[in-house]
């Protein structure tokens, strides 16, 4: 699941794909995402902190994994009481600043929680078409050129 989120504030949303809608409730747009997610201090800091580093060339654009955040499910019907928090594996993609910074846009991917939170099985960042950076490099604990199977992966 992506929602897009302004690197400001309490994440104002410009994005959020239909799965996320469909799983979370929905959306309008500049909803703030700190309105789905419990306890998000350290999520909004972290956002925050890596969006100044990369504004003042400390920090290479790119995805980075912050690990679990809780996300509530939203009431959509009448009547609806409030699901259990669910704790999501969450990475982000920081693309290359092409604005000023009150305007620049994270990509948060929402992904299955596993027991082994270095292991993101459905993490697999799909930037919209006018983000995609050169290339996207996720941290995976299998040796290089070999699928979860263990057999030799083709090169695309």
């Amino acid at each position: 699941m992506q929602i897009d989120v302004f690197a400001r504030g309490d994440l104002p949303i410009s994005f959020a794909s239909d799965r996320f809608k469909r799983k979370f409730g929905l959306v309008g747009r500049f909803d703030l995402l700190t309105n789905w997610v419990v306890d998000s201090r350290a999520f909004v800091q972290w956002v925050t902190s890596r969006t100044d580093a990369i504004f003042s060339g400390l920090q290479q654009p790119g995805v980075e994994e912050f690990g679990q955040l809780a996300i509530v499910r939203r009431s959509t019907q009448e009547g609806d009481g409030k699901a259990e928090p669910e704790p999501r594996m969450i990475a982000a993609l920081f693309p290359e600043p092409r604005g000023p910074r009150h305007v620049y846009r994270v990509s948060v991917r929402i992904c299955a929680s596993t027991a082994d939170s270095r292991i993101m099985p459905d993490c697999v960042m799909v930037p919209g078409s006018e983000r995609v950076p050169d290339k996207i490099v996720m941290p995976s604990p299998l040796p290089p050129g070999r699928g979860a199977s263990g057999k030799t992966m083709q090169s695309l």
